[in-house]
């Protein structure tokens, strides 16, 4: 169980700029938001496993969740919803719902079995449901949208089928192949047209894709983990209106491709001395529904060292984005400024570090 208040209260700005370069932010005297939103979660389970013989576990759960959410506008109904904002030289829109009480409630059961089929390989299944209740900034903080507080909670069904297990003795592996089926998934259209964001529920989104896994200590000095995932990630039926269907479409800011690889190195030579040096790869996405602009990814390379120095002591150091990589955060179309277009949230340049901790 648990109980939580939530207080927002959102002032207006105007940024001053000098060229690109964002100088300060000062109020104009408008509040676009003040609200309290006070909310109630309780989420009883249940869990058992059944050890049906010595390689065969089975497993099953049962969740109850509840949500109640007791939300009051704190402005008057005289402040509009819509304002000229001279900085975009156009008007914007803060839509407020009225004060109300909102509840979510499910019910999730959820079944897995694991086989020991050999010494050194399981193999796994598993179905799972899920459910999420909208969040208290989705529900109330609309923005352009309207009829937030109506969004649903998301629910998801969930398959799984893998194996793992050690080769070699030495090399840990985790395979995992999904295929997830999200109705009512919450998502924002971007508008470009009346440069306004929707939210709404999506009626159908599919997930699927495999999951890789790896670690293994090649020898004393030599060893590595890394991650890797494949996934197909679209809309199966999402429609805004009639002449806005993206059924079939990629989802946005979804990649295809993700992966991780670290390789470690402890010289016997150095006693204490530890350097890594990691990959990290993002593949390329969509940045809207309608798959009309996509970002690209990019690769990172990393280097991290320590050295134990004796006492509980310890230098480390480390260098991210070794090869000084142009990159994003976050891709998304430019709909809060006045310039259309793809607009990228820039990463860190290559970056240094060293420092110095003791453990007590």
């Amino acid at each position: 169980m648990d109980y939580t208040t939530h207080s927002n209260v959102e002032k207006q700005v105007v940024a001053s700029k000098d060229g690109d370069t964002f100088l300060n932010a000062i109020e104009n005297g408008r509040t676009n938001y003040d609200y309290d939103a006070d909310m109630l979660a309780v989420s009883p389970y249940i869990h058992g496993e059944w050890q049906a013989i010595p390689t065969l576990r089975f497993s099953a759960g049962l969740r109850f969740d509840y949500f109640n959410v007791d939300y009051t506008d704190n402005l008057d109904p005289s402040v509009a919803e819509r304002e000229f904002y001279a900085p975009f030289g156009r008007p914007i829109t803060h839509n407020r719902p009225d004060s109300q009480t909102i509840e979510f409630d499910s019910l999730s059961p959820k079944a897995g079995v694991v086989w020991n089929a050999l010494d050194n390989l399981d193999i796994y299944a598993s179905y799972k449901h899920a459910f999420r209740a909208p969040s208290v900034s989705r529900l109330f903080r609309s923005g352009s949208s309207i009829n937030t507080d109506q969004l649903k909670p998301v629910n998801a069904d969930s398959f799984e089928l893998g194996f793992r297990g050690v080769l070699n003795g030495w090399l840990n592996y985790d395979i995992t192949g999904y295929h997830m089926l999200v109705k009512d998934d919450i998502v924002s259209f971007d508008d470009l047209a009346t440069r306004t964001r929707t939210t709404l529920n999506a009626a159908e989104t599919l997930h699927q894709g495999i999951e890789v896994q790896l670690n293994g200590q090649i020898n004393e000095e030599w060893g590595f983990t890394g991650a890797f995932s494949i996934s197909n990630q679209e809309y199966e039926k999402f429609s805004v209106r009639a002449d806005r269907v993206f059924d079939g479409n990629k989802v946005r800011r979804a990649p295809e491709t993700l992966g991780n690889l670290a390789i470690q190195y402890r010289p016997s030579f150095v006693k204490g001395l530890m350097i890594e040096g990691e990959w990290v790869h993002v593949g390329d996405y969509f940045v809207n529904e309608a798959n009309a602009a996509k970002y690209d990814g990019h690769n990172l390379f990393n280097l991290r060292a320590s050295l134990d120095i004796g006492n509980g002591f310890e230098l480390y150091g480390r260098v991210e984005n070794v090869t000084d990589e142009r990159y994003s955060t976050l891709t998304t179309l430019g709909l809060s400024s006045p310039v259309d277009g793809v607009q990228y949230r820039p990463g860190l340049p290559r970056s240094a570090y060293i420092g110095f901790r003791s453990k007590f």
